[in-house]
């Protein structure tokens, strides 16, 4: 195994895609195991930027829209200005949940991955007929 160093972007989406792969054309067990060990050492990177977002949504939600969001619903009657603030405080957390996701996304992690190999790699975009040129580029920018 190799270190190499990958956008945190490209290893969410490569795990993504793999973890769902159909492993059938690839010969070996090795191979298969191949797969295995990439996803291995994929998901803690997934995992922790899974939280990581949990934890974002939680953070960066402002009290205000909570407590504005909750008058809504209990209220059967609702102000303009209500409905008003709601969408405002609502619009700038998702911008700031938003800028917050793409900034860990573009952040670089180094993991161990073992290179596929040309033939490895050719059996396993083969058994997957369905991936999208977008998924098979990222599959091969990560394990190629």
């Amino acid at each position: 195994m190799a270190k190499k160093t990958f956008k945190k972007e490209q290893i969410i989406i490569a795990y993504t895609i793999l973890k769902d792969a159909k492993l059938s054309k690839l010969d070996t067990v090795s191979d298969k195991l191949k797969v295995v060990d990439a996803l291995r050492m994929m998901r803690p990177v997934a995992k922790a930027h899974d939280e990581d977002l949990e934890t974002a949504r939680e953070t960066l939600r402002p009290e205000a829209l909570t407590e504005t969001q909750r008058k809504i619903k209990e209220d059967n009657e609702i102000s303009q200005l209500d409905m008003v603030r709601s969408t405002i405080l609502n619009n700038e957390y998702g911008e700031a949940l938003n800028r917050y996701v793409r900034e860990r996304l573009a952040e670089e992690v180094e993991i161990d991955l073992v290179a596929f190999g040309k033939p490895c790699l050719d059996k396993l975009i083969e058994a997957n007929t369905d991936w999208t040129p977008e998924q098979l580029m990222v599959v091969i920018d990560v394990l190629g």
